[in-house]
């Protein structure tokens, strides 16, 4: 399921919201290591080197579906951190790098009317045609395949919906 159409769109434009967020996500994450640490002292080495892998895993699937959830500034943060391989655990590399070019398209009918917002028709009445599926999805736009009236292919970029304002909640 597209996580764009099953969250809240408060998630995106309540400042206080995306902290609890994204802070809660973090917290959970540090207490399952510290967690770890302290059984480790019960148990021992053998016992911590059998599940820090899988941690690791979980926790960067945690990770990767909260910069998607949050959208905006989020996902460029987990494409930064993708590219610091020595920052993170190398289970973190592979969920992270797929924000770099596997961030979710959003529904067709959203990119629909952000046209027809900003250039006053559907594209069904801008264009001989309209691919429904995007080429390319990002962290502010995707882009879709298109034909003007006269023949001409074009690559149209639609920004999404509100990217402004989820960038400005997340840069206060």
């Amino acid at each position: 399921q597209n996580v764009y159409t099953t969250m809240s769109n408060k998630l995106l434009t309540s400042p206080s919201r995306r902290m609890h967020k994204a802070y809660s996500v973090s917290f959970r994450v540090m207490l399952s290591y510290a967690w770890l640490y302290l059984r480790k002292r019960l148990f021992g080495q053998q016992y911590y080197d059998r599940r820090i892998e899988l941690l690791h895993q979980k926790n960067a699937e945690r990770v990767k579906v909260t910069v998607l959830e949050l959208q905006g500034l989020f996902i460029k943060v987990g494409q930064l951190l993708s590219i610091l391989s020595n920052f993170l655990p190398e289970a973190f590399q592979e969920p992270l790098d797929s924000l770099q070019d596997q961030v979710p398209a959003r529904p067709l009918e959203e990119v629909k009317r952000r046209i027809e917002q900003e250039l006053g028709a559907p594209p069904e009445q801008l264009f001989a045609s309209f691919t429904a599926t995007p080429l390319a999805a990002a962290s502010i736009g995707q882009t879709h395949r298109a034909r003007l009236l006269d023949g001409s292919e074009v690559v149209v970029k639609v920004q999404h919906a509100n990217i402004e304002a989820v960038a400005d909640v997340d840069m206060r």
